[in-house]
């Protein structure tokens, strides 16, 4: 489970939700016509790292590790980005953005939602999560992931919940890339 600076980094610039996006070349069961919206999205993401640890981290640090992006153990984090979703990154929907080390299993695509296990154990990575997106319609989503394992580049953290929902901006991305380098 590689959390990278902000465990919303279990998605592609804080866009968990969309994409895990950046992913791994895992084949991926591809809806014909896609169940929502392809363009820009508004999502936002809210992350909480748990730890095994009673960590103590004086307010003054804490303070600065949310300035800075990075999820203060306990402490909800929330953003919101704006994603690009086009054909290419809607195929690979829900690939974590790990490399090799992690994959997904049990994937489920339906016009309603996806969900699927992720699996990590390589690179200093080990741990198993699920996640689950809900299509409310072509325009909005909601969902979330949870995962428990550990990090090599987080020691001390076995665990990330995130909580998302998003809405379709429009047809036209203008600057913001496509999600994965589309």
């Amino acid at each position: 489970m590689k959390f990278g600076r902000n465990a919303a980094a279990l998605t592609s610039g804080g866009a968990i939700v969309l994409a895990f996006a950046v992913g791994s070349p895992v084949a991926f069961v591809s809806a014909a016509t896609p169940p929502v919206h392809l363009g820009l999205w508004e999502i936002e993401s809210t992350t909480t790292l748990t730890s095994a640890l009673k960590l103590q981290i004086p307010p003054e640090q804490a303070e600065q590790m949310k300035r800075m992006g990075i999820p203060v153990p306990g402490s909800p984090t929330t953003r919101t980005d704006k994603s690009c979703l086009d054909e290419r990154s809607f195929d690979r929907l829900g690939e974590p953005d790990h490399g090799r080390s992690c994959h997904r299993e049990n994937v489920q695509l339906s016009s309603q939602g996806l969900s699927a296990d992720i699996v990590c154990d390589a690179d200093g990575n080990k741990g198993h999560g699920h996640l689950d997106l809900v299509f409310d319609d072509a325009a909005r989503f909601h969902g979330g992931l949870d995962m428990k394992g550990s990090a090599r580049s987080m020691p001390g953290i076995n665990g990330v919940a995130v909580r998302m929902q998003g809405h379709w901006i429009g047809a036209e991305c203008g600057s913001v890339k496509p999600l994965g380098g589309g």
